[in-house]
């Protein structure tokens, strides 16, 4: 659904403010997560910046657990889902990563996330991962407001 004027208005309010008060990191261990934090995550830059807010309710186990709300370049609004977070990936060549059998794979940074890659999480309901890697689209900044 798009969003009104008020609402992204509203909304890039609140990320903004997420963004200056939390700190703003190179990397994350997903280990370090509690539940009430909140990472705003960007990836991509200016017109084709998606803007990621992952609210962590339950930190235990292998990936922290939470919703995932999100509003696209175009203004749309992506409704809060459940979503655990697993990390961070970068495409490589056989040169860049020579344990990898394929010409070009993926090569993840499983409970880490770094600026520069990919978001990698799983989203309820789905039976497989999803991999945000979509050209352009590399994590641009990472922003921890602690609970």
């Amino acid at each position: 659904m798009l969003a009104t004027t008020d609402e992204l208005r509203d909304y890039n309010h609140m990320i903004d403010q997420l963004q200056s008060s939390g700190e703003q990191l190179e990397q994350l261990r997903l280990s370090e997560l509690e539940a009430g934090d909140i990472l705003t995550i960007t990836t991509g830059a200016g017109e084709q910046a998606w803007n990621y807010t992952f609210i962590i309710e339950d930190p235990e186990g292998t990936w922290p657990k939470g919703t995932l709300s999100a509003i696209s370049p175009d203004g749309s609004f992506v409704e809060p889902v459940n979503f655990s977070l697993h990390g961070s990936g970068k495409w490589t060549t056989r040169e860049q990563n020579p344990v990898q059998k394929q010409t070009n794979g993926f090569t993840a940074s499983w409970e880490s996330l770094y600026k520069g890659e990919y978001l990698v999480g799983f989203f309820e309901g789905n039976d497989e991962r999803s991999v945000f890697d979509k050209r352009g689209q590399e994590i641009t900044n990472i922003t921890l407001q602690r609970s």
